[in-house]
């Protein structure tokens, strides 16, 4: 994947504020009136089951041999998303999905007719063009993936999150914005990230460290390569490394959206910004919603190309023939030891009156 990095001279600052008063930025076309400053998204998760009238469950397939190629399923169930101790809970569970599972209530939109038929476990209705058979054809990992879309977007604002990241190699978690130009499941969305990977020793090809020791605020987005249809992924980010992995603890993070900045923060402390206009273009355009959710492996996230060789290729490789059967076959001596994201609070804030 094509990185960009560094950002600029103010990721190293150890405190971002702004004296001069700003006027209000935020906006969000569900929220009637917003004031500077205020709540206008809030989930505590205090009730006994995910409240439906803000959040909507993924269901389908990921691991379709896509260019992505996620190795997991989501499903509603409640082994994989629930409420417990008053904190959401989005677990992966390996191999629990069986290989004759159909996705009834399959939310997949991917127009390609065998694209959705495995997303599905099903063919459309009424689509002649694929046989009917059994998808997907192995047992696969379930997890849990939820969103706003159509029930809460905002552009800019302030997301704060406090949360516990998963344990375990190469499970990655979903804290994203996404556009709402965007279906949820559209495999080049854009997105506003915050991540801690969920490896115990993980280092890219220049020896930066991409463990569950650290934290990355990012924004991803695509772009089509010259004199080709195909389109590559770019990421710009910051990160911060801890002396401890992420998953130890619940750390409050903070994403500030702002036009021509976006700043990440963990416990207060700023882990840097990216003001790069060009990342940032497409998020000026529409508003976002939120996505959280616990996915393992993918492309994107665990890009063969960047990772030293032998923290991943030796393992299992994204883009080989039988990339799944690899990454099944190496799961067998992964140690899983938290993997579950907990969310103890999500809060979306207007930008107040000092710009944040």
């Amino acid at each position: 994947m094509n990185e960009i990095r560094p950002i600029d001279a103010e990721t190293a600052a150890s405190k971002c504020r702004i004296e001069t008063k700003v006027e209000l930025e935020t906006e969000s076309r569900l929220t009637k009136k917003i004031r500077s400053g205020e709540i206008i998204f809030e989930d505590d998760f205090n009730g006994n089951q995910i409240d439906k009238g803000k959040w909507t469950h993924e269901e389908r397939n990921l691991n379709t041999d896509t260019y992505d190629n996620q190795f997991v399923a989501f499903t509603a169930h409640n082994n994989y998303s629930r409420v417990e101790n008053n904190k959401l809970k989005l677990t992966i569970i390996k191999l629990s999905i069986r290989k004759n599972h159909v996705f009834n209530n399959c939310t997949s939109t991917n127009k390609d007719p065998k694209i959705y038929a495995k997303e599905c476990g099903k063919p459309k209705k009424n689509d002649s063009r694929i046989k009917r058979r059994v998808f997907p054809e192995s047992d696969i990992n379930g997890s849990g993936n939820i969103h706003t879309k159509g029930k809460f977007s905002f552009k800019y604002g302030r997301v704060e999150i406090r949360a516990k990241m998963p344990r375990g190699e190469f499970l990655f978690p979903n804290i994203f914005l996404q556009p709402v130009k965007y279906d949820v499941d559209y495999p080049m969305v854009p997105q506003i990230r915050l991540y801690a990977r969920g490896n115990t020793v993980l280092q890219d090809v220049n020896r930066l460290d991409l463990s569950g020791k650290s934290l990355f605020g990012s924004v991803l987005i695509w772009k089509q390569e010259k004199e080709k249809r195909n389109y590559v992924p770019y990421e710009a980010f910051v990160t911060r490394t801890s002396p401890y992995h992420y998953s130890e603890d619940f750390y409050n993070y903070t994403i500030v959206w702002r036009k021509e900045k976006i700043v990440y923060m963990v416990d207060g402390v700023v882990v840097g910004t990216i003001a790069n206009s060009q990342m940032l273009e497409d998020f000026n355009l529409h508003e976002c919603y939120l996505v959280l959710g616990l996915i393992a492996g993918g492309r994107t996230n665990f890009d063969d190309d960047n990772i030293m060789e032998y923290h991943k290729r030796k393992i299992f490789s994204n883009e080989a023939r039988g990339a799944k059967s690899g990454f099944y076959k190496a799961m067998k001596t992964f140690s899983w030891d938290q993997p579950s994201l907990l969310v103890d609070y999500i809060r979306v804030y207007a930008i107040d009156k000092n710009g944040y």
